[in-house]
């Protein structure tokens, strides 16, 4: 007679510390990228809880060097390939073994461009990014931006995921519940939160073959989703960094006015999942994220470009990401006018 099979109750529960072995081992499967061992002044961002709880960072003194890049639009290789072209990693061995360490002396890197609903390595792309900017050794730095893209998914807004990055999360979910499975059996630690409670399972009006990517992807990015939290609610959404601006879209009067350093802090509150309110900031919609297009929101930019630096202390030019554009604030800056730049 078969002999049904379960959980042995008199087996020894495995030491907490097998909880580092459970992150360490998601990350690489998910990944390919090992994170440095956690120390008391670099700790390794953990898979189910949060440590950091500052919000981020708004004004930096101006580096010896700074490298922006704007939109990911291709998968892995292609952001690699500009981190080597700007002397930031080494070479690597080839397309498949991208570098992940830091080659530059006191440098910061930021990264303007959306990296979701860009293909299939949008989870890679955000660990390579993580990885590049920690430890910090010898002054050197690696910072992203929140974009609309990662907006736009952390509120559940997948109209341009696509299903090569469904498929990625798909994965990540595989992985992350074993990570899950191996902490449940850990002893002296807490609970593991789950994730995927309360996310349907089916979605109507689309293709069931998208189902598990899909509730994969909530799961991951919703406000205070494992992926939302570890990547980017501690990343700024204006960054001000000697006298530039770095921001995706643009800023408006009453951004400044509002205040960056409390745009900065809400939005990160908010991907926590611990803001005010449940939805998403209406600023950071309305304004923050769209105010470099061609909507009428630009021409108000366009007018008042110079007021708005003004309005920040020693700021002389805002370098922006988002879309290529022939209209609008790029078109005014590209004819000869001053403060401002598109990277993309």
């Amino acid at each position: 007679m078969a002999r049904r099979l379960g959980r042995r109750p008199d087996l020894p529960r495995p030491p907490a510390a097998v909880s580092a072995f459970a992150d360490a081992f998601v990350d690489f499967a998910v990944s390919g990228i090992f994170f440095p061992t956690a120390t008391a002044s670099t700790p390794s961002p953990p898979t189910t809880t949060t440590t950091t709880t500052s919000p981020p960072t708004t004004f930096l003194p101006s580096p010896l060097a700074s490298s922006p890049s704007g939109t990911s639009t291709e998968i892995s290789p292609s952001p690699c390939a500009a981190l080597r072209l700007a002397g930031l990693v080494p070479p690597s061995n080839g397309a498949d073994a991208p570098s992940t360490s830091w080659s530059a002396g006191p440098t910061l890197a930021l990264q303007l461009g959306d990296i979701l609903d860009r293909g299939g390595d949008e989870i890679r792309l955000l660990y390579l990014l993580r990885r590049s900017a920690s430890p910090p050794p010898r002054g050197r730095r690696a910072a992203a931006h929140p974009r609309n893209h990662e907006i736009m998914n952390v509120y559940g807004d997948f109209r341009f995921a696509t299903p090569q990055g469904l498929k990625e999360f798909s994965a990540w979910a595989a992985w992350y519940r074993a990570g899950l499975a191996i902490k449940r059996r850990c002893s002296d630690l807490d609970h593991p939160k789950n994730p995927f409670l309360g996310v349907p399972k089916a979605f109507p009006g689309i293709k069931p073959e998208y189902w598990d990517g899909i509730r994969s992807r909530l799961a991951a990015l919703r406000p205070d989703g494992p992926i939302a939290r570890r990547f980017l609610a501690d990343l700024p959404t204006v960054l001000v960094v000697g006298d530039s601006v770095f921001v995706h879209g643009g800023l408006l009067e009453a951004n400044v006015e509002y205040g960056l350093e409390r745009i900065n802090a809400e939005v990160s509150e908010w991907i926590r999942g611990r803001g005010p309110n449940a939805g998403v900031p209406e600023y950071v919609l309305a304004e923050t994220r769209w105010s470099g297009s061609g909507s009428p929101r630009a021409s108000i930019v366009i007018a008042k470009a110079g007021g708005i630096l003004g309005m920040i202390p020693g700021a002389k030019r805002m370098i922006m990401g988002h879309t290529i554009q022939t209209e609008g604030i790029t078109a005014v800056w590209r004819a000869g006018g001053e403060g401002g730049c598109r990277i993309v």
